[in-house]
């Protein structure tokens, strides 16, 4: 699990494998009992590295802190960022994890302790299947994610890991800019 202060709270990641069935029913019962904490789970395939993941995340926080945000949730909110688009019903299309398949848990929240309660109730609610979070970024991989987000690769060659993540940051952090 990842875990992180930011935007006075705390977040965390870990990789979770999504039971056979409704995962949002699950992600539903972590919310209903944790209500100080946002809960989301994303497919992981969707997702570069950690600082694409907690870097979306600051920028949703600070549109909920400074007024701007486009959702009342902050975990509804972050998978607007994440896409690129201003259609909830895509965004969640996009990035929602496949059942039998490997998804992002991600909770925030201003008590650190709630935040890792949250992940706790997911091997309750979910089963034990929480993992180590690694992303593991080899060529075919940055070209799959570099043709989903609809980067542009430099020249004939493809975007470095760092190259990618500079613009999938980027393009969270414009998205507010884009969809006033």
């Amino acid at each position: 699990m990842l875990l992180r202060e930011m935007a006075g709270g705390w977040a965390a990641a870990t990789l979770v494998s999504v039971p056979e069935g409704d995962y949002f029913s699950t992600v539903q019962r972590i919310r209903d009992e944790m209500k100080s904490a946002y809960v989301q789970a994303i497919d992981s395939d969707c997702v570069l590295n950690a600082d694409h993941l907690f870097l979306a995340l600051q920028n949703v926080v600070s549109a909920h802190i400074h007024g701007y945000n486009k959702m009342n949730r902050v975990d509804s909110e972050l998978l607007l960022v994440i896409a690129g688009v201003n259609n909830f019903e895509v965004a969640v299309k996009k990035l929602a994890p496949r059942a039998g398949g490997k998804a992002i848990l991600i909770s925030f929240s201003d008590r650190k302790e709630d935040v890792l309660r949250s992940m706790e109730l997911f091997g309750k609610y979910g089963g034990p299947t929480v993992e180590e979070l690694e992303f593991r970024n080899n060529s075919s991989r940055l070209v799959k994610l570099s043709s989903f987000y609809e980067v542009p690769r430099r020249g004939s060659g493809q975007l470095s890991e760092d190259e990618l993540t500079r613009a999938l940051v980027e393009r969270s952090a414009v998205f507010y800019a884009k969809y006033r």
